[in-house]
């Protein structure tokens, strides 16, 4: 007999005439009153009771051939069966934080192409960004919001006019359409 026959042994099916099916115990047979499916949580006695019900079918086919007369295989059995039942309650190993990698000294192998440098050009920190970012040694920081707090302008307008304005260069990629649309001779607005 199959171990899903087996777990079935005993189960009445009721007819509960459409009444709720929440509280009712469906398949509860000879294997789920047993000790071992007595003792186990709830939320784990279907998988208690599947157990039982597989070892206990190898243990009938030892049985069967008269393989073992001092049940030494059925006590092996009931002992594996209450191993892994306590298995399954023990909480989940705590997760190892994973170590970033060390990073690669060289930089990744790009392959180059017009694509690749428009991408570059165009991403690239511009000259107004590059003073911002630069410090003059020993003045005082002026910034947007005038008293030391907010984003400061750095190298920007220390020309000692007081404007903050940057020479404007055209970029290569902008030369090269303003270029293309002079020789179509259109014009922007």
């Amino acid at each position: 007999m199959l171990a899903c026959n087996v777990q079935l042994l005993g189960a009445k099916k009721k007819n509960l005439a459409g009444f709720s099916t929440a509280t009712s115990q469906f398949r509860v047979g000879h294997i789920e009153q047993t000790e071992v499916s007595q003792t186990t949580p709830p939320a784990l006695k279907m998988r208690a009771c599947r157990l039982v019900a597989a070892k206990s079918t190898l243990a009938a086919h030892v049985d069967s051939i008269r393989g073992d007369p001092s049940g030494k295989q059925g006590r092996a059995y009931r002992e594996e069966i209450r191993k892994k039942i306590e298995k399954w309650q023990e909480p989940p190993p705590a997760k190892q934080p994973k170590p970033f990698p060390v990073p690669d000294s060289e930089p990744k192998k790009k392959r180059g192409g017009c694509r690749l440098r428009k991408m570059k050009e165009r991403y690239a920190i511009t000259d107004m960004r590059k003073l911002a970012n630069r410090m003059q040694f020993g003045v005082r920081k002026e910034s947007s919001l005038g008293d030391g707090l907010g984003e400061g302008y750095g190298m920007l307008g220390q020309a000692g006019n007081g404007k903050l304005r940057v020479s404007v260069g055209q970029s290569k990629l902008a030369a090269k359409v303003a270029k293309k649309y002079d020789s179509l001779n259109m014009t922007f607005f």
